[in-house]
């Protein structure tokens, strides 16, 4: 498949799906270890988990978005949202269905711009992996604006030093002082953005230099970890509002990510690089999944990482399904709405050659 961008057409970046299509998959994982498995789930295996996070998609977004035009990214953003309001009817509908809950149109108006949540005995994970939507269209819109005015700025350093100014506003924010009114935030994954806008040109290129890396980035975490007087990391304690510790722990897959690059070759799409290309489904899915498991998981008994083993299966398998069955629908209701405006095109022009 060929890739549209600055005049030039361009391979499709199959290792970039491929990725993202991982890190898709293991947000399943992360909400089965924390939703239904946080009565048996052991903390080690939540905070592996936690290696592979948001953080990564806001890398692997800044990566993808060198691809293309502003322009183009924007129409990706509307088309993200147009996403984003089939999925909220979709949801409001099962809600008034299954649930019985009496949901009203205020409160749906405050969903479609992120201002309050519909939340659901339910369905509680849908709302509760939410908050991801308003921080990325911030951040992207954000980066659309100064990506265009980087453009005329020949610098070849452009990149770092943006990367620099938000970890120094990061850190700045992290001691408790206010950087220019932004939030840690769109700090903290405006940071991860930028490094996938540089890794696009760079790659980790041999093992000894992602071991010698990786082990730096270790002993800062061990350095923080005692600064902050920190015991036991409990990773998930980190992330709201993000940590310096969650940022350095992050870091670890991408800088895997940067090693592999080059080294996996994927020349055609498969399973994988499939789902990460419709990962939006896939984020949206979860939620429904994930909240569902939540009411089996006491009915299996066994031990717990051979139980924990059967809930992933069943939550995947199970969010493959919604994913691709709100992706199916989504083209039937859009093909729709194409047909319905062609005929009132075409009935326009037919009403205006009668009167003529």
């Amino acid at each position: 498949m060929l890739l549209f961008t600055g005049g030039k057409l361009m391979k499709r970046d199959y290792y970039l799906d491929f990725l993202r299509g991982i890190a898709a998959l293991n947000i399943i994982i992360i909400h089965t270890a924390f939703w239904s498995g946080e009565g048996y789930v052991p903390t080690i295996i939540k905070n592996l988990t936690l290696l592979l996070d948001v953080p990564f998609f806001f890398f692997l977004s800044g990566w993808s978005s060198t691809y293309s035009k502003s322009i183009r990214r924007l129409n990706g953003l509307a088309e993200i949202q147009k996403k984003y309001i089939f999925f909220l009817i979709i949801y409001t509908l099962l809600l008034s269905i299954f649930s019985k809950e009496d949901i009203s149109a205020l409160n749906f108006i405050y969903n479609l711009f992120y201002i309050n949540n519909i939340n659901s005995k339910l369905f509680p994970v849908v709302m509760g992996s939410i908050w991801f939507m308003p921080v990325y269209f911030t951040v992207s819109c954000i980066f659309i604006f100064i990506e265009n005015y980087l453009e005329k700025q020949t610098s070849n350093l452009k990149y770092l030093y943006l990367l620099i100014f938000f970890f120094i506003g990061f850190i700045y924010t992290q001691l408790g002082y206010n950087f220019f009114n932004i939030s840690i935030n769109i700090l903290f994954y405006s940071f991860f953005y930028t490094l996938g806008i540089i890794s696009r040109n760079y790659k980790v290129d041999k093992l000894i230099k992602l071991v010698i890396i990786i082990v730096i980035d270790i002993l800062l975490i061990i350095f923080f970890k005692h600064i902050f007087g920190i015991k036991n990391i409990v990773i998930q304690n980190l992330k709201f509002p993000p940590h310096i510790l969650y940022l350095l722990i992050s870091m670890i897959s991408v800088f895997i990510a940067m090693y592999f690059k080059g080294k996996i070759v994927i020349k055609k799409s498969n399973c994988i690089s499939k789902i990460g290309k419709n990962a939006i489904f896939y984020y949206f899915a979860q939620g429904i999944s994930s909240s569902l498991i939540i009411f089996i998981v006491n009915k299996i008994n066994y031990i717990w990482y051979f139980k924990f083993l059967i809930i992933v299966c069943v939550n995947i398998v199970a969010t493959i399904i919604i994913a691709e069955l709100l992706s199916l629908i989504y083209k039937f209701t859009i093909n729709l709405i194409s047909k319905f405006n062609k005929i009132k095109i075409c009935f326009n022009l037919f009403e205006k050659d009668t009167i003529n």
